[in-house]
């Protein structure tokens, strides 16, 4: 077995890479949007918030990489789905600061924290939000003997945990699952991704799916998401106050082969980022000399301020040179 190398990615990772992606790599550094190896892209809750007594889907997008010739099998992958109610710091890897006997100690009906994957399909698993309001409630005020109350604005911020493996490679994600206190009101829908598009010079626009790029130049694509993705609540504004809000939303991009402009994009209507900056970017791909495939694919990931996420790909041909 080639060594397994164990990775974490949480969200506030994800984020600051993606923030210093512009600022330029060494050398010795692929660009974070570029995909080399066993990623977990995604991690995506269906619905966003279970109210107490539902349930919600949890789902992934995993990137593995094209097997080595084309006789070769796909790698046999597993998937391990985990939560915990109380989360460590990135010092400690956010290990669970409680254990399950502990915590069913004083929630009997809490779920396992092993979730297992749906024997039909494997990135995916339930979690059945069977916990007391009541307590949640209790703790959000902040109980002695307990770290320090979370923010539960939004609900109670639990942690998932999603760990992918391959004969060689391993890699685990985190994210955090908001459990409600109360039926919503104004739930969270996940916002909603169509088509990915190549861009012509003239501004014509067809499906990437299929269209053919030229390398080592940078091509117009585009993704397609309707300005109602990003939806209006009753929220709190940037000083923390009641206010009536819009939620931002942001697509990180990621390729096969090369770069793209901008490895996030986004929409922020509390500013000068408007709707259109969102849709489009460029994408660059590599020489055949250094990416000898001739297609190559482009994923992209949507999401927006309050834990909803989306996703699509499209692959496109390549053109045989440089």
């Amino acid at each position: 077995m080639i060594g397994r190398r164990a990775r974490l990615l949480t969200t506030a990772a994800l984020l600051f890479a993606l923030a210093i992606g512009g600022a330029g790599c060494g050398a010795n550094f692929d660009p974070y949007e570029r995909l080399e190896g066993l990623r977990i892209l995604a991690v995506k809750t269906e619905p966003v918030s279970p109210a107490p007594g539902d349930s919600t889907t949890l789902s992934a997008l995993v990137y593995t990489p094209p097997p080595a010739g084309p006789m070769a099998a796909p790698p046999a992958i597993t998937y391990r789905w985990s939560w915990c109610p109380f989360a460590g710091t990135a010092n400690d890897g956010y290990r669970c600061l409680v254990t399950e006997d502990q915590l069913r100690a004083v929630a009997p009906d809490a779920p396992p924290f092993d979730l297992p994957p749906d024997p039909t399909e494997p990135k995916q698993a339930t979690f059945h939000h069977t916990l007391d309001p009541a307590m949640l409630k209790n703790v959000c005020a902040g109980l002695a003997g307990l770290p320090p109350p979370p923010d539960c604005r939004a609900g109670f911020p639990v942690t998932i945990y999603l760990t992918v493996t391959t004969p060689d490679d391993e890699v685990t994600a985190i994210r955090t699952l908001s459990l409600l206190l109360a039926p919503a009101t104004e739930p969270n829908t996940n916002p909603a991704i169509g088509d990915l598009l190549a861009v012509g010079a003239d501004g014509t626009e067809k499906p990437l799916d299929g269209a053919t790029l030229k390398r080592h130049f940078d091509n117009g694509v585009k993704a397609t998401v309707s300005e109602e993705a990003a939806e209006a609540y009753d929220g709190f504004d940037d000083n923390g106050k009641p206010a009536r809000v819009q939620e931002r939303l942001f697509i990180s991009w990621f390729v096969e082969t090369g770069t793209v402009k901008h490895p996030r994009t986004g929409f922020n209507a509390t500013t000068t980022i408007p709707f259109a900056d969102l849709l489009p970017n460029t994408w660059n791909p590599q020489r055949a000399s250094l990416y000898g495939r001739d297609t190559a694919q482009l994923f992209a990931v949507l999401r927006d301020s309050r834990e909803g996420v989306a996703w699509t790909s499209a692959t496109a041909s390549l053109e045989p040179t440089p």
